[in-house]
């Protein structure tokens, strides 16, 4: 993906955005983080390990282990989660 796919999809993200809902953290982040916007990707990921009740890094994985079914787009957005900063510690990816 080039940087105006990484722009378009940040602008849907943003969009569509719902806070309090994983996965519009986790969208942001990895757009961000593509972007090369380091300290808002960071800003993503925490705030979406909060979002209620609270998630570790393990659960946000187990979550697109079952609502992911490409693996290629699940090891896309772990990657990008790991860049904005979610630890890898006990993952499977």
């Amino acid at each position: 993906m080039g940087r105006g796919d990484h722009e378009v999809t940040l602008d849907a993200a943003q969009k569509v955005f719902v806070d309090g809902f994983l996965w519009s953290h986790g969208a942001l982040a990895a757009a961000y983080i593509n972007l090369g916007r380091d300290a808002e990707a960071r800003a993503a990921v925490a705030a979406m390990l909060e979002t209620p009740p609270g998630y570790t890094p393990e659960e946000v994985d187990q979550s697109l282990r079952d609502y992911v079914s490409s693996e290629r787009l699940r090891a896309l957005l772990m990657d990008a989660l790991h860049r904005a900063g979610m630890k890898r510690d006990n993952l499977t990816n």
